[in-house]
């Protein structure tokens, strides 16, 4: 990731985007894990900072983990997570 940080800084860009959901953080239903999250997002954010470029975080609420996909069918009622409609 540094990598194209740093080249991106020498082509002279100055500004990055990347997207996460509550998929990166929810592994388990009961568990909070932060880990990806560090490695990640916290990191993109760090090294754009660095190299001094924009970074634009989208974050997406309709990344659903997929424990929940299969405890709650109705959040796929068309069922395009599941190849259905």
């Amino acid at each position: 990731m540094e990598r194209y940080f740093a080249k991106a800084n020498d082509y002279g860009l100055n500004f990055a985007s990347l997207e996460s959901g509550p998929n990166a953080v929810l592994k388990e239903e009961t568990k909070v894990d932060l880990t990806d999250w560090q490695n990640s997002v916290v990191k993109c954010l760090d090294l754009g900072k660095q190299y001094n470029i924009a970074v634009d975080l989208l974050l997406s609420p309709h990344y659903f983990p997929g424990w929940a996909y299969d405890k709650y069918d109705d959040i796929d009622y068309q069922g395009f997570r599941r190849g259905r409609n």
